[in-house]
């Protein structure tokens, strides 16, 4: 059955049950995986999987979800006037909510996001596993110590519907890739990872992971002994954004609301330096938290919610939103509000240019934790490497030092924001100068 078939009639059943109104979402994804572990490398994995997602609302708001996953639309068909009948049952003993119904009709263009490959049609299987095999010499080929542990591939398409009773029906299409070395140096007991995403293959494809992750883990184990005196830190790009992607969640408008976030008291005052200047922009081209709607069906928004150091703006679902007589800012995905693609602003001089000015100074390499900052307490705890340089030289690194700090401490002593905006994840960062001595061994 066609998708948007399929959805027409789930709403169809959903009124004659007895519903004031209905949405549903439903994803058909597709990915394709290739490991290359213990010298070999395993053929191809190809998985598909069909997700449907809807809530039903009676009169007063009472509401109730529903989720079904299947390997194909064809298998998920015959459950859903069941699931539709059980969900409608839940939803006359739910509580009223005067602010819960479906997202009102806004227009769900979406053109203009580059979300999809078009050239994924024509890659083979050997263009896939150079990509594999290129990164894995290239890791091992910068030095005899470092032993790779294994470098993965995976690409994914998916296709998302909604449809709505109020008249909306949305379709977007995307494709993600993504491929990880990882490798330990033998002087070392701690595997470390170097990830490369994209929506496009190509970029992908020309990036050489595999030597940078040998690098860094050369620099890494050449010794260097913490200095006594307090020196300026340069944060890497990607520590950044391990930083604001952890810091997020705090800016849920809910989660504000409940006092679960760090900046409960917070809103509308400085968490950070005024250097410091961050939006959620769902929008960007070609980036991978883009999206044409949200699981609602709502057209997201940018967001500043950090306007030069002051905590600005939440995310807002649609009850939420309703109840603010606000916009529904088009965050909830995945069945949860969450960020989509946070941008820095950059500075306006090259990290270059200011080591230069600096002399002495150390480097954040990395965190250990993926999510070093709660977002609930805001506390940055963390172990982590530090790279102690002179004259714009690395001297060697620290490893295992300790990062404990609240975020607004830490965000709080920025005194430059660089100009070397890098894509990580779905975070656009720059390196920041802080000051003060902040790792501990």
């Amino acid at each position: 059955m066609e998708p948007r078939v399929l959805l027409s009639r789930l709403l169809d059943s959903a009124r004659k049950r007895g519903a004031m109104g209905a949405e549903a979402l439903l994803a058909e994804s597709r990915s394709l995986s290739i490991r290359y572990f213990g010298r070999e490398l395993n053929p191809g994995l190809e998985e598909r999987s069909t997700l449907l997602r809807f809530r039903v609302y009676l009169a007063g708001g009472r509401t109730a979800r529903a989720e079904l996953r299947s390997p194909n639309i064809a298998t998920l068909e015959p459950r859903i006037s069941r699931a539709v009948g059980q969900a409608v049952a839940r939803a006359r003993k739910a509580h009223e909510n005067p602010f819960a119904g479906p997202t009102e009709l806004i227009n769900l263009g979406g053109l203009g996001l580059s979300l999809l490959d078009r050239r994924q049609a024509n890659l083979n299987h050997l263009d896939r596993t150079e990509l594999v095999l290129e990164n894995a010499s290239g890791c091992e080929g910068v030095d005899s110590d470092i032993h790779l542990v294994e470098v993965t591939y995976r690409e994914g398409t998916r296709t998302r519907y909604f449809a709505s009773s109020r008249g909306a029906m949305g379709i977007e299409r995307s494709s993600t890739f993504t491929a990880t070395a990882r490798a330990r140096h033998r002087a070392g007991d701690r595997t470390y990872s170097q990830t490369v995403s994209s929506r496009y293959f190509a970029n992908i494809a020309s990036m050489p992971f595999g030597v940078e992750l040998g690098r860094r883990l050369r620099t890494l184990h050449t010794p260097a002994t913490m200095p006594e005196h307090p020196l300026p830190m340069f944060i890497q790009p990607h520590v950044s954004a391990q930083i604001f992607a952890s810091m997020a969640p705090a800016f849920v408008s809910r989660t504000v609301k409940k006092g679960k976030s760090f900046i409960s008291q917070r809103l509308g005052k400085p968490i950070a330096s005024p250097k410091l200047h961050v939006i959620d922009d769902p929008g960007l081209p070609g980036a991978l938290g883009s999206r044409a709607f949200d699981d609602r069906g709502v057209p997201p928004v940018p967001v500043v919610i950090i306007r030069e150091g002051i905590a600005s703006s939440l995310f807002f679902d649609v009850a939420e939103a309703r109840e603010a007589d606000l916009r529904p800012t088009g965050h909830f995905m995945d069945g949860m509000m969450s960020c989509s693609n946070l941008v820095m602003r950059s500075g306006t001089r090259s990290r270059n240019a200011m080591g230069m000015d600096i002399g002495d100074y150390l480097v954040l390499e990395n965190f250990h934790k993926d999510l070093p900052v709660n977002p609930t307490t805001g506390l940055l705890d963390s172990p982590c490497d530090v790279l102690v340089c002179s004259d714009n030289a690395v001297v060697g690194a620290v490893r295992n030092a300790h990062m404990r700090i609240h975020a607004s401490e830490l965000l709080g002593a920025i005194r430059e924001v660089t100009s070397d905006q890098a894509r990580h994840g779905n975070v656009d960062a720059c390196s920041m100068i802080v000051e003060g001595p902040l790792p501990q061994k």
